[in-house]
């Protein structure tokens, strides 16, 4: 790999923070759904709202995860190959 673009770096670093975000969202979600003692957890949608909030927690980290490594594995700014016909 020796033509690397300006942002190589930058980039990997972004998604390295984005994985070590996701995993902590991921793993600190169970505490999020812990029953707490005293609390009154109304119902949303069927759920609990301490368990509908350690869901959403996870869905929306490992959504926001795939959509970076999308955007980092996409296309680079080479026009696509139909344009150039010969």
């Amino acid at each position: 790999m020796t033509h690397r673009t300006r942002a190589f770096w930058s980039t990997r670093i972004v998604l390295a923070v984005g994985v070590v975000a996701t995993a902590i969202a991921v793993l600190g979600a169970p505490a999020l759904m812990a029953p707490c003692f005293g609390c009154d957890n109304p119902a949303v949608l069927g759920l609990p709202s301490n368990v509908l909030l350690g869901v959403s927690a996870i869905a929306l980290s490992v959504f926001g995860l795939v959509w970076m490594v999308r955007v980092v594995r996409g296309p680079r700014d080479d026009p696509p190959a139909w344009r150039y016909r010969d």
